[in-house]
């Protein structure tokens, strides 16, 4: 009995000891891939063969496992978020420039980086509804110190450059609505147009026709200061009965009366002969392009 009790221990030693060394053959056997970009991340790089887990593609940075002695093929975009590949470097190690493909054998840890340059790009900026003649401001200055201009005119800055654009809030008698950059429209009535460049970019400020709110008095029927948010398109802020503001359509506007005027009481607003609750000083409208508003800020001789 101890002799077989001997014996399966013995076997069982050797069980051990052979799942060991075939857990370390394992791995040794895995070899490690990083994956890296510079100077930005989240270029797609493609992989063959797939990796041990099914992968033949990442988004820097990443990495995949391959066993020992495959040969390993990356293959990186020529242009990536308006950069232009320059090279890859292998362990440090810089590879011939311009070929975007890296192969090499996955013996060992290895750390392959895509390098890429930052070129110089164009921000053509425009406008419409004037299609010239409205003057821009441009920050950071440009490569030829150009702080701005009036449309149609050219910026050049070096890719992945925060700008920012501003437009004025009229332009010949129109009202500004909003941005599009590139293709893309921005939320309306937002002056101020913030972006990275990511290669050449076209940005044009479209001018809407402005449509009219009047604002009245009744009690005394003039020369009650009235507030108004946002400025409209000649940068007015409000005004002193009676007086108009242009705005573009959908423009959300706030509109404040005094509490008095003389010695009269506010009572209530109406707005397009419809009135509004009582004693409430402040009113907002959206501008209809349907046409003008008008709004009337009435007030009571007191008993």
């Amino acid at each position: 009995m101890n002799g077989i009790n001997y014996m399966g221990k013995a076997i069982l030693r050797v069980l051990v000891g052979l799942a060991l060394i075939v857990a370390g053959i394992s791995q040794a056997a895995a070899q490690n891939v990083f994956v890296t970009s510079t100077p930005i991340t989240g270029a797609t790089i493609t992989a063959f063969p797939a990796d041990s887990t099914g992968a033949t593609s990442g988004v820097t940075n990443f990495s995949l496992t391959y066993g020992a002695g495959v040969v390993v093929i990356l293959t990186a975009p020529a242009n990536f978020n308006g950069e232009v590949f320059a090279n890859w470097t292998l362990n440090g190690v810089a590879q011939a420039p311009g070929v975007t493909t890296l192969q090499f054998n996955s013996a060992g840890v290895n750390n392959a980086v895509a390098v890429y340059t930052t070129p110089n790009v164009v921000l053509s900026v425009a406008s419409v509804n004037p299609v010239s003649g409205v003057v821009i401001a441009a920050a950071p200055p440009d490569n030829g110190a150009l702080t701005g201009g009036t449309t149609a005119f050219a910026l050049t800055y070096p890719n992945l450059t925060n700008v920012t654009l501003t437009a004025p809030a009229g332009a010949a008698g129109n009202v500004f609505d909003h941005w599009v950059l590139g293709v893309a429209s921005q939320p309306q009535g937002q002056l101020k147009l913030n972006f990275s460049l990511a290669g050449a970019i076209r940005a044009t400020a479209v001018y809407v026709t402005p449509i009219p709110v009047n604002v009245v008095s009744q009690n005394p029927n003039s020369g009650v200061a009235i507030g108004a948010s946002p400025p409209d398109a000649g940068n007015l802020t409000g005004g002193t009965t009676t007086f108009t503001l242009n705005y573009a359509p959908n423009t959300v506007v706030t509109l404040t009366a005094p509490g008095t005027a003389g010695l009269n009481g506010f009572a209530n607003w109406t707005l397009n002969g419809v009135a509004q609750p009582a004693g409430q000083v402040q009113i907002k409208l959206t501008v209809s392009a349907a046409g003008p508003s008008t709004a009337v800020a009435i007030y009571q001789t007191p008993n």
